[in-house]
């Protein structure tokens, strides 16, 4: 029954929820069918037409267990297009229905059946029309559509990728379960459900995934699961129960063969299984739909072993695992995908190795994935294969406790390769061994969407503890202050789990000179960063602070390799300072411990603006220190201490008490000083309190030396010496002394000598009347220079 282009059949709704994500991969070389083996649109219409109202018999192939190719006999009814031009081929789909013991006793088209070629014969030989394609949701028993062969075809030299659509039909269908008007195509079950209608026929394509070697009932799978059917695949879940792959087995591609289109293989698994349709030499069409949609392809191309159809009235299914990676998917489109067994594409390789000390198990797995997948929107799977070695460690069970985890990425950008290698810390309470992953992941995914990069291998390495290693951070200390240039101690109390006494763990904090001391201060411990959290929560899988955004393959690299891991501890400081607008980087500083740490600390650092007036006075004499307390809220105590600069010991000066603002935490003070004998640093000291550091500002007072001169006479005979001593203190003091004589109406140096027991001696013969003379002290570390009085000696 032919339909002319004017007529029209009801409402038609297609709906493909089908993602395009994966890197663009080799171009096909194109082929053509020969004549005998393949029937086109037309010449089927011609005989459906003739069939007159009568289906046009014909059978599929298929593999319903292990590798044996089996017949069903299918009836063709109709085609959704009455245009078979060579650019609508891709627009039409032929309407089948599946019959007999085989069909009826699984309960319909199975998912995995895509692909499935349906022959008719012509009178003179068996020829393929297309492949079975898409199959009900719901009760239609065995209808079905075909994806004809001409779409598949045309695949292998696809120019463009049209997107699906339908030409009507003049009257409805008559199927076996009833007429049809509507044909509506999603993999969404809730669009099925609301689309269902008496002359409705619901179908979905059989984009059939498989997550292997994974239990269904673990986190993993969950997890995994949920974001694969967030991307239009019907996963089945017993295929996670059947183990790994059957990498060494393999059989010739032929029509009706099981195949697998593979994210990755090996000890982990996941990928589409469904059937070969077409072979001409190393090519092979398949699935009569999209894997992805993403026109170029890297899929592993591989044999399927069929284990068994599993029935039933609602969704049948076929229960598989991949067989020998044979080449590559190189096109995956709307009518086919296209394996080339003359390709193979570059591997990632993912080794891991897990012991578990509570049982003495130790497992290790090996796995491959398409290398241009680690960098795309596959680069989950490194983790889910470290996990699935996990999981066979802990006996396929959840491992509560610890873990100490090595992982290593060995990336290249094309010129050269660089290791990360990191050494972390995990603990859970209830199954460590999900979410010690993380690294495997996380390190993988950060270079996702760099063109240049490409992860050769990752290499997982774990050992499992039934004792946790958790702590806290519940506090923070500088116990000398925060100081610029200088090497600031640091102390952070951490509260182990099940150990009631804190311990502290000490941060050298070197902050520059000419940067300020106040700021804030945030302690963080390293499983507090941006990593996964082991929650089923999808958008947990885009790292949206990954190093890749603005960084090279090698920065990238570099910055993963100086990232906190769990067991770190990471101190950072902010310096500000409230009289200035001026910004400061900020400082970091890390330590390693023995715990997975968690918890964060921050603590202001008061700024404290300090002077002192007069900065130099005599020895003994007096000074006042004045200034500011900025950052502290509460009303609390400073103390004053003195050191003198030859002194390691600082003598506590005075204690004074700040009210400030509290909504303001600003307060002014201050106070006389009197006494001081030396140069002396004079302190002004915070205590802190549980929301600001113990802080500090320092400021040196410059103190003069006491310098007095004595002479052996003042009255001499002309031509007589006189011996003038110098006497200084504090005592020590040290240095040199110069005496002097007014001279025709400036001071001129006559002698000059090194201090003795604080003493320092000189001679000279006065000249006749008045001589003024004078001592003067050329100062020091410990005391700054002073000039005795005048004395005056008489020589007649």
């Amino acid at each position: 029954m032919y339909v002319g282009a004017a007529q029209r059949w009801g409402r038609l709704i297609a709906i493909l929820a089908l993602v395009t994500a994966l890197s663009a991969g080799w171009a096909a070389s194109a082929f053509a069918a020969p004549a005998d083996e393949s029937m086109g649109l037309s010449e089927l219409q011609q005989m459906i037409d003739t069939a007159a109202g009568d289906p046009v018999n014909g059978y599929l192939k298929t593999v319903l267990r292990g590798s044996t190719i089996e017949t069903i006999p299918v009836e063709i009814i109709a085609i959704t297009s009455d245009d078979f031009g060579a650019s609508n081929a891709a627009k039409a789909l032929i309407i089948f229905e599946a019959k007999g013991p085989k069909i009826d006793k699984i309960g319909g088209i199975a998912a995995g059946m895509s692909g499935s070629p349906i022959y008719v014969n012509d009178g003179v030989s068996d020829k393929v029309v297309g492949a079975l394609s898409y199959g009900d949701w719901f009760s239609m028993n065995g209808a079905g559509l075909a994806t004809p062969i001409d779409a598949m075809i045309a695949v292998a030299g696809y120019p463009t990728d049209p997107k699906l659509t339908m030409s009507a039909l003049s009257v409805p269908a008559a199927t076996s379960a009833g007429l049809v008007k509507d044909i509506v195509i999603t993999s969404d079950a809730k669009v099925a459900a609301a689309a269902r209608g008496k002359y409705t026929f619901v179908a979905k394509p059989y984009s059939v995934l498989s997550i292997g070697a994974l239990p269904p009932a673990s986190p993993g799978y969950k997890k995994l699961a949920a974001l694969t059917a967030g991307r239009g695949y019907d996963v089945l879940p017993l295929n996670g129960a059947l183990g790994m792959s059957k990498s060494d087995w393999s059989v010739p591609f032929e029509p009706g063969a099981g195949v697998a289109a593979l994210a990755s293989w090996g000890d982990f698994w996941v990928g589409g299984i469904g059937t070969a349709t077409y072979v001409d030499s190393d090519t092979v069409l398949a699935f009569g739909h999209p894997m992805d949609w993403t026109g170029s392809s890297n899929y592993a191309f591989a044999n399927a072993w069929i284990d068994y159809v599993w029935p039933s009235t609602y969704d049948p299914y076929k229960v598989g695992r991949p067989g020998m990676v044979r080449g590559t998917v190189t096109q995956d489109r709307g009518a086919a995908i296209l394996g080339r067994t003359d390709i193979q594409s570059k591997v990632t390789t993912m080794t891991s190795n897990v012991l578990d000390l509570s049982t003495g198990n130790q497992e290790s797995g090996t796995s491959y994935m398409p290398r241009a997948f680690a960098t795309g929107d596959w680069s989950v799977i490194p983790g889910y294969s470290s996990y699935q070695t996990a999981l066979r460690a802990c006996d396929d069970y959840a491992c509560s406790g610890s873990a100490v985890t090595t992982t290593t990425v060995v990336v290249s950008d094309g010129v050269n390769e660089y290791t990360i290698a990191r050494r972390n810390v995990w603990n859970d309470s209830y199954d460590v061994a999900w979410t010690m992953i993380d690294d495997a992941y996380l390190m993988v995914d950060s270079f996702w969407g760099l063109k240049d990069a490409q992860v050769l291998s990752v290499d997982f390495q774990a050992v499992l503890d039934p004792q946790e290693r958790f702590a806290t951070i519940v506090d923070v200390e500088a116990p000398e202050g925060l100081k610029a240039n200088t090497a600031n101690r640091v102390t952070v109390s951490i509260l182990e789990d099940g150990n009631p006494t804190t311990q502290t763990v000490d941060v050298t904090l070197t902050i520059p000179a000419n940067v300020p001391t106040s700021g804030e201060l945030v302690v963080t411990g390293g499983s507090g960063g941006n990593y996964y959290d082991g929650q089923y929560d999808e958008e947990d899988y885009y790292y949206d602070e990954s190093p890749s955004a603005a960084l090279s393959t090698s920065q990238t690299a570099a910055a993963l390799q100086a990232e906190l891991v769990n067991s770190d501890l990471g101190v950072t400081f902010y310096p500000s300072n409230p009289n200035t607008s001026k910004s400061y980087d900020s400082i970091e500083a890390t330590a390693a411990t023995p715990w997975y740490l968690e918890g964060s600390v921050a603590k202001s650092s008061a700024f404290i603006e300090l002077f002192v007036m007069p900065s130099t006075i005599n020895y003994g004499g007096e000074t006042y220190i004045m200034g500011s307390v900025d950052g502290v809220y509460r009303t609390s105590g400073l103390k004053i201490y003195g050191r003198s600069v030859d002194s390691t010991a600082s003598t506590l000066l005075r204690s004074l008490t700040i009210k400030p603002d509290p909504d303001e935490g600003y307060d002014e003070f201050d106070t006389a000083i009197y006494g001081l004998k030396k140069t002396s640093v004079l302190t002004v000291w915070f205590d802190g309190d549980q929301d600001t550091l113990r802080s500090q500002a320092s400021a040196t007072v410059k103190v003069r030396a006491a310098i007095s001169l004595a002479a052996s006479a003042t009255k001499v005979k002309y031509g007589k010496y006189v011996t003038l001593r110098a006497t200084l203190a504090p005592s020590g003091t040290a240095g040199k002394v110069v005496f002097e004589r007014y001279v025709y109406g400036s001071w001129r140096t006559f002698a000059t000598r090194t201090i003795s027991g604080n003493k320092a001696y000189a001679s000279f013969k006065p000249s006749r009347g008045t001589n003024k003379v004078r001592a003067r002290y050329l100062g020091g570390t410990v005391n700054s220079a002073r000039t005795s009085y005048t004395k005056a000696i008489t020589a007649k």
